[in-house]
């Protein structure tokens, strides 16, 4: 049986699957909110890209003014 203070079972410690289960939570906390970056990055893209668009469209016809 391994001790670490009184963190101890009968089966060893129980030190390692809290750890284990930290290190899960933050590493999905971490890829959750990445994935939430994209999202945003990616709608601003898209406006960006179709205010370019908008601009080009209107670009000859103030030329031929």
């Amino acid at each position: 049986m391994l001790e670490y203070g009184n963190l101890t079972t009968e089966s060893g410690s129980i030190i390692l699957p809290v750890v284990s289960f930290i290190i899960l939570l933050f590493v999905v906390t971490i890829t959750i909110i990445v994935i939430n970056n994209h999202k945003k990055n990616t709608r601003k893209l898209n406006e960006i890209e179709k205010r370019i668009s908008e601009i080009e469209k209107n670009i000859p016809k103030q030329i031929e003014r």
